[in-house]
């Protein structure tokens, strides 16, 4: 991956700004962006194969049976000369038709009803005319608007595609999508041509570390922040995934797991008047598999997933600035607004920030968290709650 270019060779204009190791886009939103957005995102994720592969299975089927149907059909009416009846052409029409209204219903619908709804969702997460971000550094390129900045770490980057004219950047737990506007010419001559990869050829990490800069709306910059950094030890992934398993949500999920079937059991009983295997089953087979598969996160998926991020001697970091909080555990870099935080719980020396709305929550390791901060922080969250 290219560095950014040095402030005096840089093509500056309103639309862009060179940080310290970071070359920094902005531009605001259209419909027509977001419309691409919601078009990449399905096109991207395995929602596309959950919409086409019943219609990819079915339609064929109907081709077939609308050919065979003709070929047995038409000739034996030219064989014993038969006058199709008014019944029989209808007929004939609905085989033809068949394949036709069936890739419409079966492989349509739900391909056009779920980019028509993330079409809803992205036009609501990014209204027309919001300033938009993208960061490009050496370690890290990031992207986000008011209240949500997403990255991805080069060194992790395992697939880059250009779909809809938006950048699709797979290597994180999602892909990060970024309009083409906002990516420089040199820098997506880089991504598409693969020259990212030299990056994961280096082993371990770089020394230098790219610096954690708020994302949009903040309004003290990076300069402004107190910065802490440090390493990864042995037991860090597991402390994280302690204090995750113990954060409220992970709670509040277990418990509703947990009342859940019996509150459907007694729906049952009540519209049944009796209970029967018959009546059971369906409930304990669907909160069952829900159970395993949240037993698995908490367990076994988050864990592995939290030492797979910072292993051993991995770069750990956090910046507090005036109103945000930037923090960096090995791959992962994400900030915040101080006001969008609701609540901050310290669980087993790991501070678990929860954000407003449904967005997922930050770790911080407690090592990380200076005196004075440590202070502040719990009674943000309180007064904020």
């Amino acid at each position: 991956m290219a560095d950014p270019p040095p402030i005096g060779e840089a093509v500056m204009n309103p639309a862009s700004e060179v940080l310290p190791g970071v070359l920094r886009t902005h531009l605001t939103a259209t419909r027509q962006m977001t419309n691409d957005l919601a078009t990449a995102e399905f096109r991207s994720g395995p929602m596309i194969w959950v919409a086409l592969l019943p219609g990819l299975c079915i339609v064929p089927m109907l081709v077939i049976g609308a050919v065979v149907g003709l070929i047995i059909t038409v000739p034996m009416l030219w064989q014993y000369d038969l006058a199709p009846s008014g019944e029989m052409i209808a007929s004939l029409a609905m085989l033809v038709a068949s394949p036709v209204i069936g890739a419409l219903l079966i492989i349509g619908l739900p391909v056009f009803g779920t980019i028509a709804r993330r079409r809803g969702y992205w036009g609501r997460e990014l209204p027309e005319g919001a300033p938009l971000y993208a960061d490009f550094g050496t370690e890290w390129i990031g992207c986000g608007w008011d209240g949500t900045y997403r990255t991805v770490m080069i060194g992790q980057l395992r697939r880059i595609r250009r779909i809809s004219r938006v950048m699709v950047l797979s290597g994180g737990d999602a892909p990060l999508l970024i309009p083409e506007e906002l990516v420089p010419d040199h820098i997506k001559a880089d991504l598409l041509s693969g020259r990212w990869r030299q990056t994961m050829a280096v082993p371990g990490y770089p020394a230098a570390r790219q610096a954690v800069y708020p994302g949009p709306g903040a309004t003290s910059p990076a300069a402004e922040a107190l910065h802490v950094e440090g390493v990864a030890d042995d037991g860090l992934a597991d402390r994280l995934a302690r204090a995750s398993r113990g954060s409220r949500a992970a709670r509040t999920a277990v418990a509703v797991m947990a009342v859940a079937p019996l509150v459907a059991v007694g729906l049952v009983w009540l519209s049944e008047g009796a209970l029967s295997w018959f009546t059971i089953l369906p409930v304990v087979s669907v909160f069952g598999t829900g159970a395993a598969v949240l037993g698995y996160y908490l367990l076994y998926g988050n864990a592995a997933k939290l030492r797979d991020m910072t292993p051993p001697g991995a770069p750990i970091g956090a910046d507090y600035g005036a109103d945000w909080i930037g923090v960096r555990l090995g791959t992962y870099v994400q900030t915040v607004q101080r006001q969008e935080i609701k609540r901050v719980d310290d669980v087993d020396g790991v501070l678990v920030v929860t954000l407003r709305g449904l967005r997922t929550g930050i770790l911080i390791p407690g090592e990380l968290v200076p005196p004075q901060q440590r202070a502040e922080l719990p009674g943000l969250g309180e007064s904020g709650a």
